[in-house]
């Protein structure tokens, strides 16, 4: 998918092999960022005639034409064989590669300490498109640049608030105070004993032996952690760079998944007994599920333990089945596994840093979990057949709300794609997680999002389906829908996690669910307007703004 301000606009004279669109979305705007240019240029260091290409992909030269000059959009099927008969990536032909280059030089260049500069956030798609490697590089020096501002403010904070940084340095002035006293004494005084300056002497190789140990052990604590990925602030973000810079989609993951699925779950009507079998007879992991009070106070917080030492995953009985399932599948990912995903983590083109490859394991195992418990064919059939109905999936497949919505951002295999979506999950002060982007659809690094998204409406209606069509100010619009989760309460007075879980897809797909039913997918309908994030969002006169707009 091309990055565009808004669906493709359907001639309302299509050319005989043009590729067709539903009536619900004749009328939208053009593309902003064509795909015509790219492909042109690729012809032509391929040395293809227009002639010969049309005719390898099954279109009339008038319409390739009409491609190459950006006055038809083309997608879907005609997408792929353009891109092999091309031998490129879809992405890199259709740009989705700048999109998100985009979005980050964009946010880049509305840091205060480049306000004076005046840069022109107009200009920035321009560049990208012409200058790639120059826009990669300044993103690159200004991620590197905020992260060691926010090395330098977790240094403050620990020198300032630590009370063992404190107590550390004061051990080390007391130390280099000794030291100085006792060179004064082995310097001034002449008339030691030998046996007096032995002591001397010897009390201070003691002592600056201690002073070298403190203030090494001083200068590891302060700087741990501080080893942060030039590309990403922290290892979490990197772990998500990964994950978004593959499309949240690992073939070789769901070649592992299909084939654990099939030795070890296919046969048994109930996929909890096979699980839990599966964890006991090939890994000696028992699944135990607790009753009443515990003393565990990670089982009390998070619901589950899993003892790798004795070999015993426990849950505690109040956690939703779905959730037990899937704590299953993710221990037995681990252990199924774990050579595929230590291949896939090999492959990022930067080491992780911190406990970043821990992470990304944890990650991928996860995301081997879900494909196990909803194998890429069958649920991408169902959720075709279902027109993406969410509840009727979770019935389907017995999955959670969450996990039924983050198994379809992952449907990107090539040839078999489902719809494309976004994902955003975030708790009741706005702190967003397992954030997953789309082409056009940027969702926010640090902070909030819009407060007008549907995401944050959900919480007004717990537990409904939000619904939402809603329009950014470059005018591109997108079908978001959102509903509240709630993680039951562990203990008497424990505060319930409740989290609002939003995917989304530009409206051009809208048509292909049960949600575009009934709703005015023409771009003349009802929509609402929305933004980014305060800060990146022009709109004037928002209600619901909270910071000044630096656009």
């Amino acid at each position: 998918m091309a990055d565009r301000t808004s669906p493709p606009i359907a001639s309302s004279v299509p050319p005989k092999d043009a590729p067709t669109q539903s009536n619900a979305v004749a009328e939208v705007a053009p593309l902003a960022d064509p795909i015509g240019p790219r492909l042109r240029d690729r012809r032509k260091d391929l040395k293809l005639s227009q002639t010969k290409l049309a005719k390898m992909v099954g279109i009339s030269i008038s319409y390739l034409n009409l491609i190459e000059h950006s006055k038809r959009p083309i997608g879907g099927s005609l997408l792929n064989r353009l891109a092999e008969a091309l031998q490129i990536d879809t992405d890199e032909l259709t740009g989705a590669n700048n999109a998100r280059l985009i979005h980050d030089l964009s946010e880049a260049i509305l840091d205060p300490a480049l306000l004076d500069i005046q840069l022109s956030q107009d200009r920035v798609h321009e560049f990208v498109n012409l200058h790639p490697k120059w826009a990669k590089a300044l993103v690159n020096l200004h991620r590197a640049y905020t992260g060691r501002l926010a090395q330098v403010e977790d240094l403050s904070a620990r020198l300032s608030q630590d009370p063992w940084v404190a107590e550390t340095g004061q051990q080390i002035v007391s130390h280099i105070t000794t030291v100085r006293s006792i060179a004064d004494i082995l310097q001034d005084v002449d008339d030691l004993e030998p046996e007096e300056r032995s002591t001397f002497t010897q009390r201070l190789s003691t002592t600056s032996k201690q002073l070298g140990e403190n203030a090494k052990v001083f200068l590891d604590q302060i700087f741990r952690d501080q080893e942060h990925d030039w590309q990403s602030l922290t290892p979490e973000e990197q772990v998500d760079d990964f994950i978004i810079d593959n499309r949240n989609h690992f073939p070789l993951l769901e070649e592992v998944a299909d084939d654990i699925h099939a030795r070890l779950l296919s046969q048994r009507e109930h996929v909890s007994t096979g699980l839990s079998l599966a964890l006991e007879q090939r890994h000696k992991i028992r699944f135990e599920i607790q009753h009443g009070a515990s003393e565990d106070t990670h089982l009390l917080r998070s619901g589950y333990r899993y003892d790798a030492e004795n070999k015993r995953l426990i849950v505690r009985d109040l956690l939703p089945e779905a959730s037990q399932r899937f704590l299953m599948a993710r221990v037995l990912a681990e252990h199924e596994a774990s050579e595929a995903i230590t291949q896939v983590l090999k492959t990022a083109p930067h080491p992780f840093a911190g406990d970043g490859f821990e992470r990304g394991f944890v990650a991928l195992a996860a995301y081997v979990a879900s494909a196990v418990l909803f194998p890429y064919e069958a649920y991408l059939d169902a959720a075709q057949q279902d027109r993406y109905d969410l509840d009727l999936l979770a019935q389907r497949f017995g999955g959670s709300f969450e996990q039924i919505c983050h198994r379809l951002t992952t449907l990107r295999r090539p040839g078999s794609e489902g719809i494309p979506f976004s994902f955003l999950r975030t708790d009741m002060a706005g702190n967003s997680s397992k954030r997953f982007s789309v082409q056009g659809l940027r969702m926010p690094r640090q902070g909030a999002a819009c407060p007008l998204w549907a995401l944050y409406q959900a919480f007004r209606t717990p537990g409904e389906l939000m619904v939402q069509l809603a329009k950014f100010p470059n005018n591109s619009r997108f079908l978001f829908l959102a509903r509240t989760a709630t993680k039951q309460s562990s203990a008497y007075r424990a505060p319930q996690q409740t989290y609002s879980i939003m995917i989304g897809c530009d409206l051009v797909y809208a048509d292909q669910t049960v949600y575009g039913d009934g709703l005015d997918l023409t771009g003349r309908g009802v929509t609402t307007p929305v933004g980014s994030t305060c800060r990146l969002c022009p709109r004037q006169g928002c209600p619901q703004r909270a910071h000044a707009s630096l656009l």
